[in-house]
């Protein structure tokens, strides 16, 4: 059994351990206590909601676990070691959060960085290829994942995010943040980052700005 913190974590060490195998079930990693209150108020699931499969350890594998949220490695990786955190309880909003829930938020992020960090990537994304969960799913992103030049080195940065409503792009209705690792060269230019989510109005750098008036001239004069 894995050696647990005070707000409940699977120690890092211990967490690691469990990944050596990709395979294993996520059954072998849920060994946290769950007091009654903890079962009574944060364990509640949605029929038919996959997230809640997942926090129950019904599905993908888990990566981490504390009291309030579980980890685990995005299967339509967008880069490696693309991970999602996801409450236990069935939460829609990240606004919807309990006191409890928020002071876990950030342990779970720091937590899943240090495992995205510690896992030989290259080896869990060529064993999502044959695991047998995933024989109906699409395998372009992990084949593409598998091709990129940065597979293997150190992310050079993070982008740490949550489409909060069906008007930021959430297409499951229960809360995962989104821990994506950037590194050098995965976009041709970064700047602005998730501004570019509104891909028109996201430019706000000098040259860019720039460039957008000259071509604005140029329309008219043109006209």
């Amino acid at each position: 059994m894995a050696p647990r913190t005070d707000n409940g974590a699977t120690d890092t060490v211990g967490t690691i351990q469990n990944l050596e195998n990709p395979l294993q079930s996520a059954a072998s990693t849920r060994t946290q206590p769950i007091t009654a209150r903890h079962a009574m108020t944060h364990t509640q699931h949605e029929p038919d909601c996959y997230f809640c499969e997942v926090s129950a350890g019904r599905a993908d594998p888990l990566i981490f676990e504390n009291r309030s949220f579980v980890g685990v490695f995005d299967t339509h990786p967008v880069n490696p070691g693309h991970a999602l955190i996801i409450p236990r309880r069935h939460v829609v909003s990240l606004f919807e959060l309990d006191e409890m829930e928020q002071s876990d938020y950030f342990h779970a992020i720091h937590g899943v960085r240090q495992v995205v960090e510690t896992t030989d990537l290259t080896d869990l994304y060529r064993n999502m290829l044959i695991r047998g969960d995933l024989r109906e799913r699409p395998k372009d992103h992990i084949e593409t994942v598998l091709n990129l030049p940065f597979l293997g080195n150190q992310p050079d940065a993070y982008t740490v995010g949550n489409n909060d409503g069906r008007a930021a792009g959430r297409s499951i209705d229960h809360l995962h943040v989104i821990l994506l690792p950037r590194y050098i060269g995965d976009v041709l230019d970064p700047r602005g980052g998730i501004r570019n989510v509104i891909p028109d109005r996201a430019k706000y750098h000098k040259s860019a700005l720039g460039h957008s008036t000259t071509m604005g001239l140029s329309a008219k004069q043109v006209s």
